[in-house]
């Protein structure tokens, strides 16, 4: 399981990955989650030569109001892509949110971006933050600055320091600070990192 979100003041989307879909599962939230089957939302079945959909999140985009599911995948680099949708049943076609031009698999130098996240800082500033898909353990959670969830996004900022090769970061506001919780590779324990400002 990747993200959740309230789609409505009674029902919560659940999504996760499943091969080269994302599912999603829809709840009212006094039930349990898994109730019924997850169902597979085939958003790269436009694309070809895919390997994987990794990662799916969810952003609300409050201006278009509309969802904004952005998830990692390859084909001939590694991207990260994105569907809209306003009710989880009709789907835009998948477009690119952010790529380096590079590939990942998980080796020293693998530099393809996976694991997305998007934080809205303000109404006109957005903060995308990813992995660099290396998983030798050195810092690799990086971002860059929008003024759009969807970019163009701007220089490349980072690493997240300190670090020992984290993935799937997700950023919270915590009164007038900030927390990044992120899940280092193959551990079972989780990192808390904190900041003021989100630069530091």
């Amino acid at each position: 399981m990747r993200m959740h979100t309230c789609l409505a003041p009674a029902i919560f989307a659940l999504l996760a990955t499943q091969g080269c879909s994302t599912a999603t599962h829809e709840n009212p939230p006094a039930q349990r989650w898994f109730t019924g089957p997850l169902r597979k939302l085939e958003v790269m079945a436009s694309v070809p030569n895919v390997g994987h959909c990794w990662a799916p999140e969810i952003f609300y985009d409050q201006k278009a109001r509309e969802y904004i599911i952005h998830w990692s995948s390859d084909n001939d680099v590694w991207s990260i892509y994105y569907v809209t949708t306003t009710d989880f049943v009709s789907f835009s076609e998948p477009r690119v949110l952010f790529t380096n031009g590079q590939r990942g698999g998980g080796g020293s130098g693998d530099n393809g971006p996976i694991d997305s996240t998007i934080f809205e800082k303000s109404a006109d500033e957005f903060i995308l933050y990813y992995k660099k898909d290396d998983n030798t353990g050195v810092p690799n959670i990086y971002w860059r600055v929008g003024q759009s969830p969807r970019g163009p996004w701007g220089s490349e900022e980072g690493p997240l320091t300190p670090s020992t090769g984290e993935e799937g970061p997700s950023v919270v506001r915590m009164g007038e600070a900030y927390a990044m919780f992120t899940d280092p590779f193959e551990s079972d324990k989780a990192y808390l990192f904190t900041s003021t400002d989100l630069n530091h």
